[in-house]
């Protein structure tokens, strides 16, 4: 992660004022910034790219943002937040028709409910989740294999312990 930080950092400086590839840049930073240990300059790009994400169309530079966004306020424990950040990722990615950006979307959100303990709204996720693996003719990459395992932990917690077991199983 540290060797990828002064490339995405100058790919901020390079966005200038283009909103979309600042957006866009910092989509990709603010995960990376959390897991370096950066986190105050990851909360310095989100106190300035939020209002500029408010009113910004809703395409791929926005989707990444808040798909960004989600990541970091997760990872700093800040899950009610993640959750929205991450509604908004998934509601784009569904709204462009990709299927497997909001699977990994709704596997993320599946995470942030369970960690606020809105278990409802994590098993709705992970419905969905289950639900966009069928249509993608469940594929086995390692962003799907991740949304599965937020699934399973949740299923555990909830004693769905068969599909809990399974998908445990496919996921290893």
């Amino acid at each position: 992660v540290h060797a990828c930080l002064p490339s995405l950092e100058q790919a901020l400086a390079e966005a200038g004022p283009d909103v979309s590839r600042q957006l866009f840049a910092c989509g990709l930073l603010l995960p990376a910034l959390v897991h370096a240990g950066r986190r105050e300059r990851a909360l310095q790009l989100l106190a300035t790219l939020a209002p500029a994400a408010e009113g910004h169309v809703r395409d791929t530079a926005l989707r990444l943002f808040s798909s960004g966004q989600g990541l970091a306020l997760f990872a700093m424990g800040r899950y009610a937040d993640s959750a929205a950040a991450t509604e908004t990722a998934l509601s784009i990615a569904l709204e462009q028709g990709d299927l497997s950006g909001a699977q990994l979307e709704a596997g993320n959100l599946v995470a942030a409910y369970r960690s606020t303990g809105q278990l409802d709204r994590a098993a709705e996720q992970a419905d969905r989740v289950i639900a966009l693996w069928d249509r993608l003719d469940r594929p086995r990459s390692t962003l799907t294999m991740a949304g599965l395992v937020n699934v399973a932990s949740l299923d555990v917690d909830l004693g769905r312990f068969a599909r809990a077991l399974e998908l445990g199983m496919l996921a290893r």
